[in-house]
């Protein structure tokens, strides 16, 4: 079990109020630090950001003879500085490498997996589903750095591949089943579920999501459950797993490790969206609608206790926005203030926005990514950078006819027909 440890001066340095008030009203409750790190780019961590970014380079595919018009290419995959992009044409999907340095395309000829797909194994095997392609039916093995195909087994009516370990997950044309297969085509396991599956990899998790409303944690060895639920939402942090239940009677969130071991459940609370290393929660149901003030705690899923909270008569119930390693709390006058989620230390206060300019308006943002001093929101059309010491403006980039996303750290904008990687400082 962790040890409590204090964080002095929070509530003075945020909301000026004194030492005795703090103590008073609760206004930071440290119960220490996570017991993991997150050393890759998920949860919504980037790669320093500082400045203004120029574009690192810039892809489009309308010169490719498959390509889809009108299609945007995304990032399906990566394994160190190679990136596999999938890209729609012809009746399903086309896949391409390249490389991430610089953008050059690594095969001479992109592979056509028809209604098919493809995905990159942990041991860096390319494999492909191929249905209703150029190439016979069948899952092969390509090389990732030529895009040559190889080994062809049996396609076992495969749909959709996702890459796990040294094998890969396959769900079949139905989406019911999910299976686990070696490379060569043996089946490890499979399962079978009651509604049209989707598998989501995460380091060591497998998550699956139904689309009857179930979510699943699944062995995997097995393909059995170690976490599940009939109808709840889901969300995987580095340390562990948080299943939130919004039922009427059952609203609640529950945090679990990894391993299906059930660390706490958390009674009419709800987890507050963003993308972010730590889940924080708030209240919810009829006893939070009259509550005059915000309250909020900060979990590690693999603790069974909290590792801070903070409540204080200034504090907004609404908008508060985890992102990354931070979370930047509103408060009633409109002011903002950034907290460290792991250490619950005060970061830095924003100033009142400028409410003729919503771009730059956290209200009306939602969490990009952070790196270091700066958090990155956006709202579809336009990346706005925020220095969360102080809450200045760093940076802000529009976006044309399309999204942004975060691929090994990096933002990646996919625009119409272009695919746009843009450089860290």
């Amino acid at each position: 079990m962790l040890k409590g440890r204090s964080a002095p001066g929070i509530g003075i340095v945020v909301l000026t109020l004194s030492i005795a008030m703090v103590v008073c009203v609760g206004l930071i409750f440290s119960m220490g630090t996570p017991t993991t790190t997150a050393d890759d780019f998920a949860n919504g961590q980037l790669r320093s950001y500082q400045s203004e970014p120029t574009e690192q380079w810039s892809l489009d595919l309308t010169d490719m003879r498959t390509y889809g018009e009108g299609a945007t290419p995304v990032v399906a995959g990566t394994l160190g500085d190679i990136w596999l992009i999938a890209y729609p044409s012809g009746l399903g999907t086309t896949y391409l490498a390249i490389d991430r340095r610089n953008g050059e395309r690594l095969w001479d000829v992109p592979i056509d997996a028809g209604l098919g797909s493809c995905s990159i194994n942990g041991q860096g095997e390319l494999g492909c589903a191929l249905t209703l392609a150029e190439q016979p039916d069948g899952f092969y093995l390509a090389d990732l750095t030529s895009g040559e195909l190889g080994q062809r087994s049996d396609i076992r009516h495969t749909r959709a591949v996702t890459g796990f370990g040294p094998d890969f997950l396959r769900v079949n044309d139905s989406g019911y089943q999910v299976s686990r297969n070696a490379p060569d085509g043996r089946q490890i396991w499979a399962r079978t579920f009651a509604a049209s599956a989707k598998v989501e990899v995460r380091d060591d998790v497998i998550a699956i999501s139904a689309s009857d409303g179930s979510k699943h944690i699944v062995d995997p060895a097995t393909g059995i459950d170690r976490i599940g639920c009939d109808s709840c939402d889901m969300e995987i942090y580095p340390s562990g797993v948080a299943l939130q239940f919004t039922g009427t009677d059952e609203q609640r969130v529950e945090f679990y490790r990894t391993d299906g071991t059930r660390t706490s459940v958390n009674d009419k609370q709800q987890l507050v969206s963003g993308t972010s290393v730590l889940p924080v929660t708030t209240g919810t149901g009829p006893a939070q609608v009259m509550q005059t003030q915000g309250t909020y705690a900060v979990f590690d899923p693999a603790d069974a206790q909290r590792l801070w909270q903070i409540t204080d008569p200034e504090l907004s119930k609404v908008n508060t926005r985890p992102c990354g390693s931070v979370v930047v709390f509103a408060l009633k006058d409109a002011t903002r203030t950034a907290f460290d989620l792991r250490s619950g230390e005060q970061l830095g206060k924003f100033a009142r926005p400028d409410l003729m300019n919503p771009a730059a308006n956290v209200d009306y943002l939602s969490c990009v990514g952070q790196g270091g001093d700066i958090a990155v929101f956006g709202n579809g059309g336009e990346l706005t950078a925020f220095d969360v010491r102080d809450g200045s403006v760093a940076w802000q980039r529009s976006i044309v006819g399309g999204q942004v996303e975060v691929v090994d750290g990096y933002l990646v904008l996919e625009e119409g027909t272009t695919l746009t990687v843009l450089a860290p400082s």
